[in-house]
């Protein structure tokens, strides 16, 4: 039998003739109306309807809903960043990728440090474990993320994407003459990489941008780049930033997050990575 059929339902025979009689095929038409909606269509009573539509929504949604505090006491997988103070304010998650040319000497560099801090994991190839793309524009992007990216996610070993900028392939477009345009190719970059992080349970980092919001007349008054239509399409935000040139300390800070509270923490980048500041 098949269970979004109106005949998987434990009800009494007759209250499913009503159903179908209404013109109620399947056990989504039963979740696409209201209680109200369906009384007036069937004539059943309020309980009936009630406890039809609880049997119907727990065969058509099994996986119970969970709040915010829920998922932040759930024990999951996590991918330390190497620095407590990070680890500590993303619930052990988090990951980096630097703008411009992908830098493969400093890669390098950190795989050195690891492998000299951790002496057990001398042997371990990382390299052989990321793989990089290089793109110019958003067509390429795009058709990447559609084609090429999902199939080297069914070999299910690849865990994180990071795209390092999102900001850089619409660099250069004015914005006033193709908003709306403008606007559709960010949505579909966006929900491409929500659909991916769905599908193959993976994280999606995307690295932004900023740019000084001239209508409050400061150049120090900073906003992200890619404006409301980005904005609307992510799940968390955080913003790094440092002082001034001259600064080796960083801060981190959570500016939304369905997860975690609005906090921030200091940090430093070494040869080995980056590192907590006590």
């Amino acid at each position: 039998m098949n269970l979004h059929q109106l005949d998987s339902l434990d009800v009494h025979p007759d209250a499913v003739k009503k159903l179908k009689n209404a013109g109620l095929k399947k056990l989504k038409d039963v979740a696409a109306h209201s209680s109200a909606e369906l009384q007036k269509k069937t004539r059943l009573a309020a309980s009936q309807i009630e406890n039809i539509q609880g049997q119907a929504c727990k065969i058509l949604y099994p996986i119970i809903p969970s709040t915010a505090l829920d998922r932040l006491n759930l024990a999951t997988d996590k991918i330390p960043t190497g620095c407590d103070s990070i680890d500590k304010l993303l619930g052990d998650s988090l990951y980096i990728c630097t703008e411009d040319v992908f830098p493969t000497q400093r890669l390098l560099q950190m795989e050195h440090a690891t492998r000299k801090r951790h002496p057990h994991m001398s042997r371990h190839r990382f390299m052989d474990h990321i793989f990089i793309e290089h793109l110019s524009d958003k067509d390429q992007l795009l058709a990447t993320l559609e084609n090429r990216v999902p199939r080297l996610l069914d070999g299910g070993q690849t865990n994180l994407i990071i795209l390092d900028s999102v900001t850089a392939v619409f660099r250069g477009q004015d914005e006033c003459l193709n908003m709306i345009s403008r606007s559709k190719e960010i949505a579909s970059i966006g929900l491409c990489l929500h659909r991916l992080a769905v599908r193959y349970r993976i994280c999606v980092v995307c690295i932004n941008q900023v740019t000084a919001d001239m209508r409050l007349g400061s150049l120090e008054t900073w906003q992200p780049a890619l404006g409301l239509t980005w904005s609307n399409l992510i799940n968390t935000r955080l913003q790094v930033k440092r002082q001034n040139q001259e600064s080796l300390l960083r801060t981190m800070s959570v500016c939304f997050a369905p997860h975690l509270p609005a906090s921030s923490c200091g940090y430093t980048i070494t040869h080995e990575g980056v590192a907590s500041v006590l």
